[in-house]
């Protein structure tokens, strides 16, 4: 399973990403495929549209975060269109992913 957790302050931000969905193959996962796309567009979108900072690290290969401090609208927006994306893919698999704001 997939376990995505946000936690978030009116000024910054943590996303863990840890595991993996075993909805198929590796390279053939379709809901990894999804949570991946979701969290490297996020990354990007913040670099690319607000004057937050992105710090991203990968302690291993079943684990993700990215912290991101200084939040302003734009890092809000797109932090919530990663929710909401998130948020689609698990309730289309539930076995799958799991989401949690804390």
């Amino acid at each position: 399973m997939i376990r995505i957790k946000i936690k978030q302050t009116e000024s910054d931000c943590l996303i863990e990403v840890h595991g993996h969905a075993h909805y198929a193959p590796i390279g053939k996962d379709i809901v990894c495929s999804a949570i991946s796309v979701l969290f490297l567009t996020l990354a990007n979108s913040i670099d690319m549209t607000s004057d937050a900072f992105c710090r991203y690290d990968s302690p291993d290969e079943n684990c993700k975060t990215l912290y991101i401090p200084g939040l302003d609208l734009a890092g809000e927006l797109a932090i919530n269109f990663f929710r909401i994306g998130c948020k689609g893919t698990e309730e289309a698999y539930p076995e799958c992913v799991e989401l949690r704001d804390v």
